[in-house]
């Protein structure tokens, strides 16, 4: 079976508990992964909406280390992909091709000149917000909410110019909409579902899917 999945925490998690990513009793392990192979994951940094500043931007580094670290630990099993011969040699490899993305623009620690930082690492995709308020904008669940304040368009920009992926799930509608009309190329919603269908200020209209999908505001 082919799988693609676009996010999990699971990684974040394995540091805070100390847990193995290889077999535990989170959402997410490797040993019960095999079973899709080929197999891409999306392993997110989840910041918290209580660490901003300097504290959200350790609280990365962090997790990025135990994605290395884990990577090292099991590199039978886990490989990194940061570019397209990675993804090549992991699908017959057997191995868990880790793509490595952000949940909460707030990892930035307020400084546009980390996106680089983000590159650097191999970080596929941003969630621009999680459900609170943070540098970029407001997300989801902020009450009156506004869009990207001015260092949020520079993040956008320095994104697209670094080719990561601008990611709108848990962001307000006026962030998106923000977005949608700034942004020159595709982006997306890696884990967001229909408000028709649940009507969660987290999940999207139809007319935002329909936007994601030609991109046409």
């Amino acid at each position: 079976m082919n799988y693609f999945d676009l996010h999990c925490d699971t990684i974040a998690e394995c540091w805070k508990q100390g847990k193995d990513l290889w077999d535990n009793d989170l959402h997410l392990c490797l040993k019960r992964g095999a079973a899709y192979h080929p197999w891409f994951q999306c392993f997110a940094v989840w910041i918290p909406d209580e660490l901003r500043g300097e504290e959200a931007y350790r609280y990365y580094e962090a997790v990025y280390r135990e994605l290395l670290r884990q990577e090292q630990l099991h590199s039978d099993k886990l490989k990194i992909c940061r570019c397209a011969s990675d993804f090549q040699e992991v699908q017959p490899s057997g191995k868990c091709g880790a793509l490595f993305t952000v949940e909460g623009g707030a990892a930035l620690g307020g400084k546009v000149e980390r996106v680089a930082r983000l590159k650097a690492c191999g970080v596929k995709a941003v969630t621009l917000t999680w459900n609170a308020s943070c540098e970029i904008g407001d997300g989801a669940e902020v009450v009156h909410p506004k869009g990207l304040t001015p260092f949020g368009r520079e993040v956008v920009r320095e994104l697209e110019r670094n080719r990561i992926a601008v990611d709108v799930s848990h962001a307000s509608e006026p962030l998106f909409w923000d977005v949608a009309e700034q942004i020159e190329g595709p982006f997306l919603a890696t884990h967001s579902d229909s408000r028709k269908l649940c009507g969660s200020l987290r999940n999207l209209t139809d007319e935002q899917f329909c936007t994601i999908v030609t991109g046409v505001v």
